[in-house]
């Protein structure tokens, strides 16, 4: 009975043992997926962070093409209307 009862003692051991080595193998390899995944991510990132860079440069470069335009057709509408003003007072 002792005997047996220490056979059993030793293969709990040993699956205990073998669970813990499973156990540390899983942890490592979990901590190295998500190395990857975070270098991946960081990369991703980096390229969408320079793409919007860019487009908010274009973006920008446009809406100052677009602000010259409409303060150039504004002195242009108002050039006929300082004429006429101008007109009216030295005919006064």
């Amino acid at each position: 009975m002792r005997r047996h009862g220490k056979l059993i003692n030793v293969c709990l051991a040993l699956l205990c043992i073998v669970l813990v080595l499973i156990l540390g193998g899983l942890v490592v390899w979990n901590r190295n997926q998500t190395r990857e995944d975070k270098q991946r991510l960081e990369k991703l990132a980096d390229e969408t962070r320079a793409e919007d860079r860019e487009d908010l440069q274009k973006l920008d470069k446009k809406r100052q093409k677009n602000f010259s335009r409409r303060r150039l057709r504004k002195r242009r509408s108002q050039r006929p209307l300082r004429r006429l003003f101008l007109l009216c007072l030295r005919n006064l």
